[in-house]
């Protein structure tokens, strides 16, 4: 039984800004409350800020005052809720998973940078061996997700010929650091005067509009 203890560590949103300017770290905020059914507690080893919520942060009213950020996260399950449903997939303590917290969670205070949260079994998924835990946090946006579900349903491999439209994007940057990081020809797709940009990122060939 792991020991939890009633008070943690947080970066807390004080006000609207850049996070450099608007996070505090807490070093006695309160634990959250074991899970409930159907939810586990997860003691987190990385969180990383998406930029979708890093926007919302300079607006106006980007939070509720005094709110825990973060949405991405990956951790070592430490809880799980009392008559959790199993399944083939079962989510175990000790296991190391990785998930995003929706963002209405978050602005209720559930944010990932902190040491606990708690947060729905259905909403994770096991880490791969394979891939360090500081590099996984980094990929659960949504440029990430797309791109392992493109990567998985295309079954993409080493050596293989990969083309990139929209390149210099949001999705279509990381699409070509990702493929070319796993041995692959990447041509890319974009504007001439992101081209640089694009080859910066690992594309060796570029079709420039």
């Amino acid at each position: 039984m792991v020991d939890i203890p009633k008070t943690m560590k947080a970066w807390v949103v004080t006000r609207a800004g850049k996070p450099q300017d608007v996070l505090e770290l807490k070093n006695n905020w309160p634990t959250p409350p074991p899970p409930r059914t159907g939810e586990i507690m997860v003691r987190v080893s990385y969180a990383a800020l998406n930029p979708g919520e890093v926007k919302i942060m300079g607006m106006a009213l980007p939070f509720k005052v005094n709110t825990v950020a973060g949405m991405d996260f990956v951790g070592e399950v430490v809880q799980v809720g009392p008559s959790t449903p199993k399944s083939p997939s079962d989510v175990l303590v000790g296991m190391i998973v990785g998930g995003t917290i929706p963002l209405m969670s978050m602005w209720r205070g559930a944010g990932a940078l902190s040491e606990y949260l708690v947060v729905p079994v259905d909403s994770v998924v096991e880490k791969p061996k394979g891939l360090k835990e500081s590099v996984a946090a980094g990929l659960l946006g949504i440029a990430g997700q797309t791109n392992a579900v493109i990567i998985r349903a295309a079954n993409l491999r080493e050596g293989n010929k990969v083309l990139v439209n929209g390149a210099s994007g949001g999705v279509g940057s990381i699409s070509v650091q990702l493929l070319r990081g796993m041995g692959m020809h990447v041509t890319a797709v974009c504007s001439a005067k992101n081209e640089a940009f694009v080859r910066r990122q690992g594309a060796e060939e570029v079709c420039s509009l």
